[in-house]
């Protein structure tokens, strides 16, 4: 990881450098001493700096690392149905129907279970370099990350030109330089110097965007679809034998095997004597994974998000503290099926004795 650091930055240096110099040469200046002779040269190079390292960034990922990424994907792949957030929060485990098990993949964006019966086993899908300890949604390479980096990409690189022409306009009358500059003899020069027009340059820098844009969104799909033909009967088989048991107004016994917080916000206004005032509240709200046994042959997980106060004091005490993720033990609730065949803890449990067993 160090020495991928230490070449990236290495890269991002001597690109910087060339791109400055081949600048300077279209507009015929010096392109360093007109940033430093500049009268707002300090928002110069700091507006530069943070726009040229967004713009490699960009492209970066876009030219280097999606491409090996994407060729990576079609390589190391897996998938099964969705399960839990194991209990670092870094670990998805995942049920493949071939081995009649849940399987652990090290995963940096783990999602929670479910909050509904009808949304369990959904099909996932993820991949890994080798060289990585973690796997990767397949969706990260499809077509929303790409098309971000296709839009903002070009636009930082745009602002650097107009950053920099500013600069050797300035320069070349402040020094009463004759020098003619505008943008389309910046044109002729570049066409002079690279052999190909401005136009021509972009088409064929647009082509091999629109190429890896393609490959990428193909081939995250085609994963995705391995996956899909691979688990879609298992999926359909294992929900409906879920819902046979789970149907709205059933109670269920079920444990409290994790705990988890996301982090929400909510807006409201408010009249002030100024007039109306907006105010933005910012909170943590425990997700507990609740476990039920019973139900098919495998543990079925879901999530429970939004309840009473009393009762979330009751599942508090099952932890130690409360940044815990594991409880000391695992106790036995009643949980009821909602019309939307999400849960919600069964009344009147609170403070009472029930079976409590050592949590995995």
């Amino acid at each position: 990881m160090l020495i991928r650091i230490i070449v990236i930055i290495s890269l991002m240096v001597i690109i910087a450098f060339l791109l400055l110099k081949f600048f300077g040469k279209l507009v015929k200046v010096d392109i360093f001493s007109a940033i430093s002779q500049s009268r707002s040269r300090t928002l110069f190079i700091i507006i530069i700096i943070i726009c040229y390292i967004m713009s490699f960034l960009i492209f970066y990922v876009f030219f280097v690392l999606f491409p090996l990424r994407v060729f990576d994907m079609n390589k190391y792949h897996a998938g099964g149905l969705s399960g839990y957030m194991d209990q670092s929060g870094w670990d998805a485990r995942v049920y493949d129907p071939s081995e009649g098990s849940y399987i652990k993949y090290p995963n940096i964006n783990t999602p929670l279970p479910a909050e509904k019966f009808s949304e369990i086993f959904e099909i996932v899908s993820f991949y890994k370099s080798p060289s990585d300890d973690y796997y990767q949604d397949t969706d990260s390479l499809g077509f929303a990350n790409n098309l971000i980096a296709s839009i903002f990409g070009p636009l930082f690189l745009v602002g650097i030109y107009f950053i920099l022409y500013n600069a050797a306009k300035e320069y070349i009358e402040c020094n009463v330089l004759r020098i003619k500059l505008s943008h389309a003899v910046i044109a002729a020069r570049f066409r002079a110097i690279t052999g190909v027009s401005p136009v021509v340059a972009l088409i064929i820098f647009l082509s091999v965007m629109v190429l890896i844009f393609g490959w990428s969104v193909i081939s995250a799909k085609k994963v995705r679809h391995h996956y899909r033909n691979l688990f879609e009967a298992h999926q359909q088989t294992l929900r409906s034998s879920v819902l046979k048991k789970a149907y709205p107004g059933k109670s269920l016994t079920g444990y409290v095997f994790r705990r988890f917080y996301i982090y929400e916000s909510d807006s409201s206004t408010e009249e002030t004597g100024r007039g109306t005032r907006r105010k933005t509240e910012h909170y943590y709200v425990p997700i507990y994974t609740v476990e039920f046994r019973d139900l098919i042959h495998i543990p079925v997980y879901l999530s429970l998000r939004y309840m009473e106060r009393e009762e979330r004091e009751e599942l508090d005490r099952l932890f130690p503290d409360a940044k815990a993720i594991i409880p000391n033990y695992m106790k036995d609730y009643i949980f009821i099926v909602n019309t939307d065949y999400s849960i919600s803890f069964k009344k009147n449990q609170i403070n009472q004795s029930g079976h409590k067993q050592e949590c995995p």
